[in-house]
C-alpha cells in the first residue's frame, strides 16, 4: 500500500503507544503487523522508531541541559542568502 508520510506518522504514533505497553511475544506480533502494514522489511529500523517515538531525552541546549521529547516532526528547511 502506498502511504504518505503524514499518514505513515500517524500510524507509527498509534503503534507507539501499544507496543511499549507489551511484552516481548506481544511487542514481536504488533512488529509483524506494523511491518505488513507499512511494507517496510527493516526490523531493526521498526524496532529503533517504535521504541523511541515520544521517549524524553536529555540534551545540551545553549549551554543548559533540556528535557526533550523525541518526535517524527520534521524540521524547517534552512534559508540561505542568496549569492
Amino acid at each position: 500500500m502506498g502511504f504518505t508520510m503524514a499518514e505513515k506518522k500517524k500510524i507509527k504514533a498509534e503503534y507507539t503507544k501499544r507496543y511499549r505497553k507489551l511484552n516481548k511475544a506481544e511487542k514481536t506480533k504488533i512488529l509483524n503487523e506494523y511491518l505488513e502494514l507499512i511494507g517496510n522489511n527493516n526490523r531493526k529500523h521498526a524496532i529503533y522508531t517504535l521504541d523511541r517515538e515520544g521517549k524524553k531525552q536529555l540534551r545540551l541546549i545553549d549551554k543548559k541541559y533540556v528535557n526533550v521529547e523525541i518526535t517524527s516532526a520534521t524540521s524547517k528547511k534552512r534559508v540561505y542568502k542568496k549569492y
